[in-house]
């Protein structure tokens, strides 16, 4: 929308306790709240992706093709945020060689609790798109979004649950371009089984598992993203670039492939899933020998 850009926001505080730098900020005119993230960079990890925040867009996008529960997300300039004296001291706190700093901020709606502060006063079924939020489980294998977490989730007043950050998701390994980014940034398969419930919430993988849930559980998603069109994919990329670890080779078709044939394969999986009884391998896990790669001279090709 054109009135995007001339919308103001303001800083209140900090998110203590993420992994990445997380922050609120309040929308002046609509009164609402936003969460900005500045992702940090997984060079420590030995996986240098310089993409994540275009990863969480992409899906934002492909999720609203597909009628998922994923709040707004989307990029805004630094200078649509209100000066203020504690926001200037926070940018300077933050150590420009640990993290992905952009030109544009990240921004997704919040609104609500997570689910792990949820489950400590309400029930699982109290939730009014539980079935939504579940078949959210087939979106996020699709886009290889391995890194589910009981506070990616968060729940409003009306009782909606959304699905929240996508950052690690979608391919670019130098070893497997089928490989997809999830949780310790490690790659995880969409043909090993033990990885697959890593693209769903504990809590709700254990509640899944206590109905005894099966694949029919999920058709409405399979079937959505089946029938999503190749087309509309490729549309979702538009003003997008994504890159392969460690370097600047543009993946953007490999992406597109990765999407397109997981389509096919997708019902299989959750049912594998299912049959196997719902499991969520351990996690790190221990990596094969990897060239130790800081990015620094890759990046510069």
């Amino acid at each position: 929308m054109i009135l995007d850009k001339f919308r103001k926001f303001e800083f209140v505080n900090i998110i203590e306790g993420a992994h990445n730098i997380n922050f609120i900020l309040k929308e002046r005119i609509a009164n609402s709240l936003w969460i900005g993230k500045i992702s940090k960079n997984l060079k420590n990890q030995n996986a240098n992706f310089i993409d994540l925040d275009n990863r969480a867009i992409l899906a934002y996008r492909l999720g609203e093709k597909l009628k998922t529960c994923i709040p707004t997300t989307k990029f805004i300039n630094y200078s649509q945020i209100k000066f203020s004296s504690s926001f200037d001291e926070f940018l300077k706190s933050i150590k420009p060689d640990s993290v992905l700093m952009r030109d544009k901020l990240l921004i997704t709606r919040f609104e609500g609790v997570t689910l792990s502060n949820f489950v400590k006063y309400s029930e699982i079924n109290k939730i009014k798109n539980l079935r939504q939020i579940l078949n959210n489980f087939v979106f996020n294998l699709w886009v290889g979004n391995y890194d589910k977490k009981d506070q990616d989730y968060v729940i409003n007043n009306n009782l909606v649950c959304r699905s929240i950050d996508y950052n690690l998701s979608g391919p670019g390994f130098l070893s497997d371009k089928k490989l997809a980014l999830g949780a310790y940034a490690q790659s995880y398969s969409l043909d090993e089984v033990e990885d697959s419930g890593w693209a769903i919430a504990p809590i709700f993988c254990s509640y899944i598992k206590q109905k005894n849930y099966k694949v029919s559980t999920f058709e409405e998603e399979i079937s959505k993203i089946e029938n999503i069109r190749n087309d509309d994919i490729k549309k979702s990329f538009e003003g997008l670039n994504f890159y392969r670890e460690s370097s600047k080779e543009l993946i953007n078709e490999d992406f597109m492939e990765f999407l397109i044939e997981r389509k096919s394969k997708i019902r299989e999986v959750v049912k594998t899933w299912c049959e196997n009884e719902y499991p969520r391998g351990r996690r790190p896990k221990s990596n094969p020998e990897k060239k130790d790669i800081s990015g620094d001279e890759q990046l510069e090709k």
